[in-house]
C-alpha cells in the first residue's frame, strides 16, 4: 500500500538521470513479485534530504517537482498509472504492474483547499492529511496526541472524499485518527502503520 520509490526517482531525475524505475528498481520489483504499488508523494524537507539543495522551494513547489518526475511512469511500458480498482485489475490481466499515487502529508496545501483539486487532477487516489507534523489541517504522530482535525481539516476531508481521494490514517495522531474515522463517509485505510496491540 505504500512505496517510497518516487523519492529515489525524483532525487535521481533532478540529478539528470532518466528511466530510474526501469534501470534501478524493475529487477527488484520482479524478484519480489510486486504486482502493484501505492507510490508516495512525500515532500517534507528534512535536514539530510536532497530537497535542501533547493532551499528556495516551498512545499508546493517540491510537490510540483515530484509530480513532474512522476511523469517517468509513462516511460515504463510495464507499469500502468491507475485511478480505479478496475484499472488495476486490467493491468494485472494484461501482465503489467500498476501504480496509484499517494499524497503523504498535505502540509503544502496550507489553507488553500483548492490544491486538493490539483492533487485529483494529477491522479492522486489516496491521501494523508499530515505526515508526522502538526499542520493547518491535522496533527501527525509527532505532534500533540490530543490534537486532531482542525476545522479546515474537516473541510479538507469532505473535499477529498468528493474528489475520490481515499483518506489514509497512517502517520496521524491518535485524535486525528479517531476524528477521521468519525467523520469519514466512506472507506478509510492505514497503508503503512501498525496495530498497537502488536507494535
Amino acid at each position: 500500500g505504500h512505496s517510497d520509490l518516487l523519492f529515489d526517482v525524483t532525487r535521481r531525475r533532478l540529478a539528470g538521470e532518466d528511466h530510474v524505475l526501469e534501470r534501478r528498481h524493475l529487477q527488484r520489483l520482479q524478484a519480489g513479485r510486486i504486482g502493484g504499488l501505492g507510490l508516495s508523494v512525500w515532500v517534507t524537507a528534512e535536514p539530510d534530504s536532497f530537497w535542501m539543495e533547493h532551499p528556495e522551494w516551498d512545499g508546493w513547489r517540491r510537490t510540483e517537482e515530484r509530480m513532474a518526475c512522476a511523469a517517468e511512469l509513462a516511460e515504463c511500458p510495464w507499469l500502468v498509472p491507475v485511478r480505479r480498482a478496475a484499472e488495476a485489475r486490467k493491468a494485472r490481466e494484461d501482465g503489467k504492474r500498476f501504480a496509484f499515487l499517494v499524497i503523504e502529508g498535505m502540509e503544502p496545501v496550507g489553507d488553500r483547499l483548492e490544491r486538493l483539486e490539483q492533487y485529483a487532477r494529477w491522479g492522486t487516489r489516496v491521501g494523508m492529511l499530515t505526515w508526522n507534523e502538526e499542520n493547518l489541517l491535522a496533527t501527525g504522530a509527532g505532534g500533540d496526541p490530543d490534537r486532531g482535525l482542525t476545522v479546515l481539516g474537516r473541510e479538507a476531508l469532505r473535499r477529498m472524499q468528493r474528489l475520490g481521494i481515499l483518506p489514509d490514517v497512517s502517520h496521524t495522531s491518535d485524535q486525528t485518527f479517531w476524528d477521521i474515522l468519525k467523520q469519514a463517509e466512506g472507506p478509510v485505510i492505514a497503508s503503512h502503520s501498525n496495530c498497537r496491540a502488536l507494535c
